[in-house]
């Protein structure tokens, strides 16, 4: 069985070969100091929101080393939407939040776009961007399709209070505005279908792939007018598909 078999199986609550061995998440240091047991080609020692591209490719090109060598059956993805600095501990994503970068990486909002029901008529959707499907892209082309790859997303408790900037501030409107709760919801993105096919492109120290949907079942090479793009600092890097 291939890892991807492995975990399908599970899921489905058959018994397969053996018992699954899938980690749910890395963190950046995670990542780090076991990849320096494997290799030396390692990026620097902090958040990924505070990363270059070129960083966070070698980032993930040493996560995808620690989980050939762990023989993990899959490997978590997550979305990297484009963030902005606001200062040195504070960035701004797609959606207008402000999102504080704790000591473990993983940025928590402490400020949103809405505030009050009559925000919700003026906010924007934010639309997923290639680049924020990084990780997946990567995971599918360096790891291939024998490999389970299973893209984690935040569910839409998380999302309504990230959008209010904080837990409390939406806890408080179910109990006194729940009807504003139930408005939140359907201004948020909605899932993708979970299995499809995405096509990969190779781009410097990593193969990536346009993303056609959130989770990959398979992956092919792209045609000749398909190419990947990685924004870093404004300017775009391109290279064009496998022919």
């Amino acid at each position: 069985m291939t890892g991807k078999d492995r975990m399908l199986e599970a899921f489905a609550r058959r018994e397969p070969d053996r018992v699954p061995v899938w980690e749910m998440a890395f963190n950046e240091e995670s990542i780090i100091k076991l990849g320096a047991l494997y290799t030396d080609d390692l990026p620097p020692m902090k958040f990924a929101q505070q990363m270059t591209m070129e960083e966070k490719v070698k980032l993930l090109t040493t996560l995808f080393t620690v989980a050939r060598e762990l023989e993990l059956d899959g490997i978590s993805s997550i979305g990297l939407l484009g963030t902005e600095p606001v200062d040195d501990e504070h960035v701004r994503d797609g959606w207008g939040r402000i999102l504080r970068v704790s000591e473990e990486g993983e940025a928590t909002a402490v400020g949103g776009p809405v505030r009050e029901p009559s925000d919700l008529k003026g906010l924007e959707a934010y639309h997923p961007q290639p680049t924020d499907f990084l990780m997946l892209m990567a995971a599918a082309g360096n790891l291939g399709t024998d490999v389970a790859q299973v893209l984690v997303q935040p569910g839409p408790f998380r999302e309504s209070w990230s959008l209010m900037g904080s837990m409390e501030k939406l806890l408080y409107h179910y109990i006194k505005n729940p009807s504003f709760v139930k408005d939140l919801v359907p201004a948020m993105p909605k899932p993708r279908p979970a299995i499809t096919t995405v096509s990969t492109c190779v781009v410097p120290s990593a193969v990536v792939a346009p993303p056609r949907a959130l989770v990959v079942n398979s992956v092919s090479s792209s045609g000749p007018n398909n190419r990947c793009r990685l924004a870093e600092g404004g300017r775009l890097l391109t290279r064009a598909g496998r022919p």
